[in-house]
């Protein structure tokens, strides 16, 4: 099924018996790897490579970037926003009639 040639690895017998040979190959496979002697004792303790944790760490530091921009740029809309309403209500009322002319 599966090859380095340029051949097609796509199943093209659907018969029951292909099928079922097919799944008894992924139970073999699957069993083997389950009982091998690498997951004895559960999962293999593998240690973490460098550029992995390196990864984390700048993704972390992004992360919390971003939220300190995000809460530095609706702090400051809330200030604008909160200047701009106290103009308003500290400007004097404008009379709605025609103006005064001469």
């Amino acid at each position: 099924m599966l090859a380095t040639t340029k051949i097609t690895n796509h199943i093209t017998d659907k018969s029951a018996t292909s099928v079922k040979a097919m799944r008894q190959a992924a139970h073999n496979i699957l069993y083997t790897a389950a009982n091998s002697w690498q997951y004895a004792n559960g999962e293999p303790k593998v240690a973490t490579p460098i550029w992995k944790t390196a990864m984390y760490v700048a993704w972390g530091v992004t992360a919390v970037l971003v939220i300190g921009l995000e809460i530095v740029a609706i702090k400051r809309y809330l200030n604008r926003k909160k200047a701009v309403a106290t103009v308003e209500s500290a400007a004097e009322p404008v009379a709605a009639g025609p103006a005064n002319a001469e």
